[in-house]
Order: C-alpha cells, then sequence, then structure tokens
C-alpha cells in the first residue's frame, strides 16, 4: 500500500514520490554508510507486516527484474533493479538499489559505485497525515480522494490474495493484500507502459544489512526541492 500512497500523494500534493537521496547518515568503521531515519514518529506503519522481501519482473518502458527488502513495517526498504529502459528510441540498462530510510533516500548505481543522496521534504507530512490511521487505510483514503477505486476484482500472485485498485487518471491498476504490498501494477499513461508483477514472497525477511548500507566515500548529495526552486527564480 506504500507504493499507493506515493502514487496517489505524488498527485494530491505534487513530488510526494520519493526521490533518490538521503542526509543525515553516520558513517560506520568499515567507511560504509547505513542510511537512517529521517522525520517522523518512528512508529508509523506503512504496511501491516513487518518484514517481508518481494522479488519479481518487469516489462514495458522498463523491463528487467527487482527485489524489494522491507524492514520496520516499510520505514526502511532497500529495492534492487536490474532493467533496461527503452523511450523515444533510446535504450540504457540501469542497475541500482535505493535505499528509503524515512525521508532520507540513497540510490546506489551498482555499474559504478556512486551513490547520490537526497531528502523527501514532504515525507514528514505524509506521516503527519497518516497518524491514527495505518498505511492501507491511509492509501485506500488517499486512492478514493484521487478518484481511484476498488474494482471488485481479485488476483492472486506468488501465493498470495489481493485486490485491484484503479487511478483512470494515471492509467494505473493495482493489486493490493490486505497487509498492504502490491504484487500486480500495469501503468498505462502517455504511450508509457510499465508492468510489475512480484513472482517469489518472502515473509519475516527483511533482507541482508548489505542492502541497506552503501560506500560513504562515493556518495554526493543532489540539491534540495529548495535549492532547486531558488535556482528557478535566479537565486
Amino acid at each position: 500500500m506504500k507504493k499507493l500512497i506515493i502514487v496517489a500523494i505524488a498527485v494530491f500534493c505534487v513530488a510526494c514520490n520519493q526521490p533518490p537521496g538521503g542526509q543525515g547518515s553516520s558513517a560506520d568503521a568499515s567507511g560504509s554508510n547505513a542510511a537512517s531515519g529521517g522525520a517522523g514518529s518512528g512508529d508509523e506503519r506503512f504496511y501491516g507486516r513487518e518484514r517481508f522481501t518481494l522479488v519479481g519482473t518487469q516489462t514495458g518502458t522498463e523491463a528487467g527484474s527487482f527485489t524489494e527488502h522491507v524492514r520496520d513495517w516499510g520505514r526502511a526498504r532497500a529495492e534492487i533493479k536490474d532493467v533496461t529502459l527503452s523511450m523515444m528510441g533510446v535504450t540504457r540498462r540501469a542497475h541500482t538499489r535505493v535505499i528509503y530510510t524515512g525521508a532520507e533516500v540513497a540510490t546506489v548505481d551498482l555499474e559504478t559505485g556512486n551513490v547520490t543522496l537526497m531528502t523527501n521534504p514532504l515525507y514528514s507530512q505524509v506521516v503527519d497525515a497518516m497518524r491514527g490511521r495505518d498505511g492501507v487505510e491511509f492509501g485506500q483514503a488517499i486512492m478514493t480522494q484521487m478518484g481511484g477505486r476498488a474494482t471488485g476484482e481479485r488476483g492472486r500472485y506468488a501465493g498470495h490474495e489481493c485486490e485491484y485498485w484503479e487511478l483512470a487518471q494515471l492509467g494505473s491498476r493495482s493489486c493490493v493484500t490486505q497487509w498492504g504490498a502490491t504484487l500486480h501494477n500495469v501503468t498505462d499513461m502517455a504511450g508509457v507502459r510499465l508492468e510489475r508483477t512480484v513472482t517469489e514472497v518472502r515473509m519475516g525477511d527483511g533482507g541482508p544489512e548489505a542492502a541497506f548500507e552503501y560506500d560513504a566515500a562515493r556518495a554526493t548529495q543532489a540539491p534540495s526541492l529548495e535549492d532547486i526552486r531558488a535556482k528557478m527564480r535566479g537565486n
């Protein structure tokens, strides 16, 4: 359901999708960083399960495979993707690991080892809006506000049942479990089509520690949203 929250909030409050980045991480003795938490109370729950791993495939504009490790009810995630991007006659490979920890996100290029850090400036606003509700309930409410609806269709992927939700204005259909994981998603808008299908669910497996670490020596800070706005204003 966290992906539904991200999709819906992205339209609702503009650019609320988690961007690559992260600040305030502390280096350990080995010189690698483990992304540390950002804004939030530390008890928000985006999913109804504390730890799990999803493995699957993608087709369309991004074709390849993905593995997503989830910990701490979704407050920490690491998504590894090995995909080929194809758009407007241009094709390139993207092999990345993106670490989300609260408001902080670190994007690791697994081909070069370079790391890009940023902070999602709207994360705390989403957490505040969630207060008193779990991530599944909140995601459904936001989807409904944005014109999304449950279609009544059900699916089954990797041995888990899910319910389809549709957000027509984004050309998106997602099959979501009762505990919030998206097992199948199709987005088709403006000639860009992407389909993601989960083929394996590992409950209780939040992934290895290495998935949540990066080389601090290779990290650079990306411009913040405020920096970008200032540059656009000519400041």
